[in-house]
């Protein structure tokens, strides 16, 4: 019997979509729903296999996900019932900014 993963998106994670998303249509009209597109397609991939991608640290709970074709990280947590984003960092913001931004 296959089990349902419920999805839940953190306040930090969605103002985080609002301003790339946002930051996105002012570089190029339209390019918004493309970046919103892929985001989708990620997390569809992230609550399919959740397991599948790498834990941020060794004694993490915390997992992450590479955007194919934009340049972000998703952070996620996961339990076997429901995965929580919790941010969507670029993927060149330094190690020590994504750790303050985790905490």
């Amino acid at each position: 019997m296959l089990s349902k993963i419920s999805l839940g998106v953190s306040s930090a994670a969605l103002e985080d979509i609002y301003l790339i998303s946002d930051w996105y249509e002012l570089q190029k009209p339209g390019l918004r729903y493309r970046f919103v597109s892929e985001l989708e397609l990620s997390i569809q991939k992230i609550v399919i296999a959740p397991e599948a991608y790498s834990r941020y640290d060794v004694n993490s709970f915390v997992r992450r996900y590479i955007m194919d074709i934009f340049p972000y990280k998703i952070f996620y947590h996961y339990n076997s019932f429901h995965v929580e984003i919790i941010a969507l960092i670029h993927t060149s913001r330094s190690s020590r900014y994504i750790k303050r931004r985790l905490k």
